[in-house]
C-alpha cells in the first residue's frame, strides 16, 4: 500500500480524487485518512461505474469519463465537479450518486454539459446555492425529502422543462425566506426562486463567503469613483419623481372630493372582474349539494401530519380526523382552473361510490370552494406493491393472490358499470385493510374526460400501466382501464413489481420501451404455475386493439371461481 505526502486530512475519511495519484493510476484513486493509496482506477471513457467503495468525500469526477455511476459508497460530501484535476470543464454527461450518505446538496458545482443528474435514495433534505446547467434534460430524486430547495431563475428555468422528478419524491417546501415560492411539474412540485445576485447564506461554503467579502471591501474602497456617483445620482432623481408622482396623486383626489373632476356615469363603471378560478367555482360549487353539505366535517377535527403523495391536481396527506387515521385530498395551490371543475366532481363522486374494495369517503371539510378537503379511510395495510415486495414469494401470497385478483377486478367492474373510469389503475393505488382485503384508492374519482394530462403524469412512475392508446395521444378509456388490469394480474401471478422490467436511466432505453408498449410487443413473462383461463385473460386485456379487449364484467367472471373464502 503507497503512500502519498500531499493528500487531504480534512475529509473525515476517505477521499476519492484525481490528483496527487500515482503515475500508475489512469485517472483516479481513493486516499485513506492516513494518506495512503487505497484502490487506483482505470476508468472508461464511456462509462465508469464506481460500486461499493467507501468514499467520503468526492473530491473531482474522472477527467476522461462521460457516464459516471457511485453506488453505496458513504459519500457524505463533494467538491468542485464541474472541472477535472487540471482545470478543463469536465465533459461528464451523466451522473449518478445513488444511496449516498449526503444530507444536502448544496453549493455544487456541476459539470457545465451535464445532461442526466441521479441523487435517488440519498436522506438529502437539502438543496440550496447548486446551479443546474442548461443541458440538464433528467434529474432523478426518488425517494428524496426535500426541507429547502433554492434555486436562481436560471435553474428554475431549467428544471420547470424536466417530465419528473422520480418516484417517492416529496417537497416539503412551505415558504422561502429570501425569495418567490414557485411550483412546477402543474403544481406537484414546490420550490424557491431566489435571486442571483444575493449573497451566500449561512451555509455557503468559506471559499465562497470569503470572495462574497472580498467583493463588498472591494466597493468600499471604491467609493467615491464615478460609476458609484452615478449610481447615487441615478437614485436621487428615482426619489425625486416617485415623490411627484405621491404629489399629483394626492391633488387629484382632493379635486375630485370637491367635485371639480367629475365621477364616471354608473352605468359607464365597469363591474368588478371576478377571476375564472372563482368563476368556475361559483359554476360548479357542490358545498350546496344536499349529498355534499349533509356530508361537511370541521375543520376543526382534522389534523394533517404528513404529506403522501402529490399529482398535478392534488396533494394527499396523511392525517387524522378526530381519533381516526384519514388520507386528505385536497386541491393544490395554484391549480389550473380546469383542475378545480374536475375536483368538484371528484367530490361528488367519492361521496356516492360505496363498495367493500374501494376505499370509502369519510366526508368532505372546507372553509371556502377553493380549499375543499375530501376525507376518507386509510387502509392500514400499505399498498399492493409494498404488500407484493414482502411476502410476494411466500406460500401464503400464492395461495391468495387470485382471490385479490377478484376482489381488484369486483371493485373495477362496478365503477364501470356506474359510468366511473378508474384512469390510474396500478400497485401503488391499491390497498390492503387490517383483514387483508383489496381496496382501491378513491383518489381522482371523476366522470368527466380529461385529456391527456392524466396519461403522462403517470408515464414516468407507472409505464408498465399505460395503455399504448394513451401513449398515442388518447383519453383514458375502460379500455385502458382493463389493460392496467391486467399488468396487475401479471404482478400477482409473478408477486412482484413489473416496474424493474423497465429500464428508467436512459433516454433512448425509455423510447425503446415506449416503443414496445406502443406497438403490442411487450409481453410480459408470465409463471409455469399459471392457470391457462388468466393466462388466456390476461393477453385478451394487453390487446393493443382496445376494442378486443374484454369488458372488465367479463374479466370478473373469468376470475369468480377463484373468489375463494376472503381472506
Amino acid at each position: 500500500m503507497s503512500s502519498l505526502p500531499d493528500c487531504r486530512r480534512d475529509a473525515g475519511g476517505n477521499v476519492f480524487t484525481t490528483t496527487g495519484c500515482p503515475v500508475n493510476a489512469s485517472s483516479a484513486c481513493v486516499l485513506s485518512p492516513e494518506c495512503h493509496v487505497l484502490k487506483q482506477f482505470e476508468t472508461n471513457p464511456s462509462f465508469t461505474d464506481i460500486a461499493a467503495t467507501a468514499i467520503t468525500f468526492l473530491e473531482s469526477l474522472p477527467r476522461n469519463s462521460i457516464n459516471i455511476l457511485f453506488r453505496r459508497n458513504g459519500i457524505k460530501s463533494v467538491g468542485d465537479l464541474s472541472v477535472d484535476s487540471l482545470g478543463t470543464p469536465s465533459p461528464a454527461t451523466s451522473l449518478s450518486l445513488v444511496e449516498q450518505d449526503l444530507t444536502s446538496f448544496d453549493n455544487v458545482r456541476l459539470p457545465s454539459s451535464l445532461q442526466s443528474l441521479s441523487l435517488a435514495g440519498s436522506p438529502i433534505t437539502s438543496i440550496r446555492n447548486t446551479s443546474f446547467p442548461t443541458t440538464l434534460t433528467s434529474l432523478d430524486l426518488s425517494n428524496l425529502v426535500l426541507d429547502t430547495f433554492d434555486v436562481d431563475s436560471s435553474s428554475y428555468a431549467v428544471l420547470s422543462t424536466l417530465a419528473s422528478f422520480g418516484q417517492n419524491y416529496t417537497s416539503r417546501v412551505g415558504h422561502c425566506a429570501r425569495g418567490v415560492l414557485q411550483s412546477i411539474q402543474q403544481s406537484a412540485i414546490s420550490l424557491c426562486v431566489v435571486p442571483s445576485f444575493l449573497g451566500p447564506d449561512s451555509s455557503s461554503s468559506p471559499s465562497t463567503t470569503a470572495a462574497a467579502s472580498l467583493t463588498i471591501t472591494t466597493r468600499s474602497d471604491e467609493s467615491s469613483s464615478p460609476p458609484a456617483r452615478s449610481t447615487t445620482i441615478t437614485v436621487l432623481l428615482i426619489c425625486v419623481l416617485v415623490v411627484c408622482l405621491v404629489v399629483i396623486a394626492f391633488l387629484a383626489c382632493m379635486l375630485r372630493r370637491r367635485g371639480l373632476f367629475p365621477r364616471e356615469s354608473s352605468f359607464l363603471q365597469t363591474p368588478p372582474k371576478t377571476t375564472k378560478r372563482s368563476s368556475i367555482a361559483a359554476a360548479h360549487d357542490v358545498r350546496f349539494d344536499p349529498a355534499v353539505a349533509s356530508a361537511r366535517l370541521a375543520r376543526s377535527d382534522l389534523r394533517c401530519v404528513r404529506i403522501l403523495t402529490a399529482d398535478g391536481r392534488a396533494i394527499v396527506q396523511f392525517g387524522y380526523w378526530k381519533k381516526d387515521p384519514v388520507s386528505i385530498r385536497q386541491l393544490q395551490p395554484k391549480s389550473a382552473m380546469a383542475s378545480l371543475d374536475l375536483f368538484m366532481d371528484e367530490v361528488r363522486t367519492c361521496l356516492q361510490v360505496s363498495h367493500p374494495h374501494i376505499v370509502s369517503c369519510v366526508g368532505v371539510a372546507w372553509s371556502s370552494a377553493t380549499d375543499m378537503m375530501i376525507v376518507s379511510e386509510h387502509p392500514d395495510g400499505g399498498t399492493l406493491k409494498a404488500h407484493m415486495a414482502q411476502c410476494g414469494h411466500t406460500l401464503e401470497f400464492k395461495d391468495t393472490k387470485w382471490v385479490l385478483a377478484h376482489q381488484i377486478a369486483d371493485a373495477l367492474a362496478y365503477l364501470h358499470r356506474h359510468g366511473i373510469c378508474y384512469r390510474m389503475l396500478h400497485a401503488d393505488a391499491v390497498f390492503l385493510d387490517a383483514d387483508g382485503h383489496m381496496k382501491l384508492a378513491n383518489f381522482g374519482l371523476h366522470r368527466r374526460a380529461t385529456g391527456q394530462g392524466d396519461a403522462v403524469a403517470l408515464l414516468w412512475t407507472h409505464m408498465t400501466s399505460i395503455a399504448p392508446e394513451l401513449l398515442n395521444g388518447g383519453d383514458h378509456s375502460f379500455e385502458s382501464d382493463v389493460y392496467a388490469l391486467g399488468i396487475l394480474l401479471c404482478e400477482l401471478d409473478r408477486g412482484c413489481s413489473m416496474q424493474a422490467d423497465f429500464d428508467m436511466k436512459g433516454d433512448d432505453t425509455l423510447r425503446g420501451d415506449v416503443e414496445k408498449i406502443v406497438l403490442g410487443k411487450f409481453r410480459p413473462d408470465l409463471s409455469a404455475q399459471c392457470p391457462e383461463d388468466i393466462v388466456n385473460l390476461i393477453h385478451a386485456c394487453l390487446q393493443v386493439n382496445p376494442a378486443k379487449r374484454p369488458k372488465a364484467d367479463a374479466a370478473l367472471q373469468v376470475l369468480h371461481e377463484y373468489r375463494g373464502v376472503e381472506v
